[in-house]
């Protein structure tokens, strides 16, 4: 059931355009791995997440630019970083 409400919250965050959906391979193992960030937030600070193959602690730096074919549409770019465990800060 929680499952459900998560993915109907995120459903609801992209459909009106609050959320971006992120995508890249994974520095360590190279599998694809997503997240979704609040589009607001996406150029002040990283967003952590692990990896769902191996686990190893990524970090996603974003880059949001206005396009000007419509107004109102984003494009979000970045990279994916691994973070080392050993110097991580949780803010």
């Amino acid at each position: 059931m929680d499952l459900c409400i998560f993915v109907v919250k995120v459903l609801q965050g992209l459909w009106r355009n609050d959320l971006v959906a992120l995508k890249g391979a994974c520095p360590n193992c190279g599998e694809e791995v997503f997240a979704f960030v609040k589009s607001d937030q996406s150029n002040n600070s990283p967003h952590r997440a692990d990896c769902h193959v191996c686990e190893s602690l990524l970090e996603f730096r974003t880059q949001v630019e206005q396009t000007i074919s419509r107004a109102g549409r984003r494009w979000v770019y970045g990279r994916i970083y691994l973070v080392s465990r050993r110097r991580q800060k949780w803010k």
